[in-house]
């Protein structure tokens, strides 16, 4: 639309089950955040601005039937700040114990702010599913150790100096209506980040998480994943798949099998053999991860980590 032409935009979208297409993204120092509604084809039918206090900087975001749900950290961004190296985020400044962290809800069919909840400063990148469950709101994030020692360890593995992120665990909020404060619990004392789950279920409660994991054989000061875990975000109780010393894991997308109950498919995904030099990708059954991958096509060579991916029925 040549109304939204360069306008931010989340990488991480999400399509809600009758293929509607929602997403936000952020303007820092501003105070508000740009909200977008896109149907199935592509066509952009709402764009919308509301004022949205601690939204300077948002990377993920979840739904569910009723509500656009943004988990908000308490960094301020100062554009005057000489802090680091000037760049974007050495302009954030973290203000946790200050002003502590603020669950927002947004009507979906007004895209007006309806709630905040407070909640304690929750650093985080990414969000899991979400859903309404009676009176509550219930969002699955996966914490990471502090906001400040996860960006010096991302600038650490980029210029390629030893760094190992201390664990990152993941959490669930729940918030409740007529309630101004929310809870936490932890899901699991399992390293995970980069999750996913079975999107045929976004915005219903769902039990399988998957995500990248630190596994026993990860040798010291490395950075990143050398496992992959299944987590029941109701019992904890988790199924992790060990790639070994000298493999890095990308992220791993679930592929549902037709028909299937929640959760069942498949989970398929690169890692990076970089004591061979190549990439390899693996398929698990995604009910049993814990067995090992079921087929692997193992590259000649190795390619450039990367972040996320998607997954399309041909």
């Amino acid at each position: 639309s040549p109304e939204t032409d360069g306008a931010a935009f989340s990488a991480h979208p999400k399509v809600d089950r009758d293929g509607t297409i929602w997403s936000f993204g952020y303007l820092p120092g501003s105070g508000r955040l740009a909200l977008y509604r896109i149907d199935p084809k592509g066509q952009l039918k709402t764009a919308a601005m509301i004022e949205a206090a601690d939204a300077d900087m948002i990377h993920d975001f979840a739904i569910t039937d009723r509500w656009l749900v943004f988990v908000l950290m308490p960094l301020v961004f100062d554009p005057e700040s000489s802090r680091g190296d000037g760049s974007f985020m050495s302009r954030l400044q973290w203000q946790g114990e200050e002003r502590g962290g603020t669950v927002m809800l947004v009507d979906k069919s007004t895209l007006a702010v309806r709630h905040r909840f407070q909640i304690a400063a929750t650093p985080f990148f990414h969000l899991g599913n979400a859903w309404d469950d009676g009176s509550s709101v219930r969002i699955q994030v996966m914490t990471v150790p502090g906001f400040d020692p996860t960006m010096e360890a991302i600038l650490a593995a980029m210029q390629g100096r030893a760094y190992q992120l201390a664990n990152a665990v993941p959490i669930e909020i729940t918030v409740r209506t007529g309630k101004p404060s929310g809870t936490i619990r932890k899901l699991t004392d399992r390293t995970a980040d980069f999750p996913v789950y079975d999107r045929r279920f976004i915005a219903k409660r769902t039990r399988a998480l998957f995500a990248c994991a630190i596994g026993p054989s990860m040798p010291e000061a490395m950075f990143g994943f050398n496992a992959i875990v299944r987590i029941d975000s109701d019992s904890g109780r988790t199924r992790l798949y060990d790639y070994g010393t000298g493999v890095l894991a990308e992220e791993h997308l679930f592929v549902p099998r037709k028909g299937g109950r929640e959760g069942a498919g498949w989970l398929v995904g690169p890692s990076l053999d970089y004591a061979r030099g190549q990439t390899v990708l693996s398929v698990f059954n995604a009910e049993a991860v814990d067995a090992g991958p079921i087929s692997q096509a193992r590259l000649p060579y190795g390619l450039p980590p990367g972040l996320h991916g998607a997954f399309v029925a041909g």
